[in-house]
């Protein structure tokens, strides 16, 4: 290496062995070489949870709605068609209200004591 004649590849050379002795500044070189494979793995990690965090959502939904639809289908072979404000109401509950009515949907003389006052 010391028959390199070209002055500045010879200085680079110079100054690539003092940076390289420094125990930090090698830390810092390979921080830097690192960074873009760091990044690309975090971005990669936040979608994967975000997509993680989306299946979950579609399935609580799915969950939902399966308990929304079996609520129905017991509410009509008990009590027969649904009027409107029931399927409204049913619509717009969520998983707890769902399974509270669908408690009381089993042993329930009437559609009003399924579904309790407004």
């Amino acid at each position: 290496m010391s028959q390199i004649a070209n002055e500045p590849v010879r200085a680079a050379l110079d100054k690539f062995r003092h940076l390289s002795a420094d125990a930090e500044t090698r830390r810092l070189a390979f921080m830097h070489e690192r960074a873009p494979h760091d990044e690309s793995s975090l971005l990669k990690d936040a979608r994967e949870e975000g997509m993680q965090e989306g299946m979950e959502k579609g399935r609580e939904e799915g969950r939902q709605e399966a308990q929304r639809e079996l609520l129905e289908q017991l509410l009509m072979v008990r009590f027969g068609s649904l009027p409107v404000r029931a399927v409204a109401r049913l619509a717009g509950a969520d998983s707890a209200q769902l399974a509270v009515w669908f408690q009381r949907g089993v042993t329930a003389s009437t559609l009003d004591a399924v579904f309790g006052p407004e």
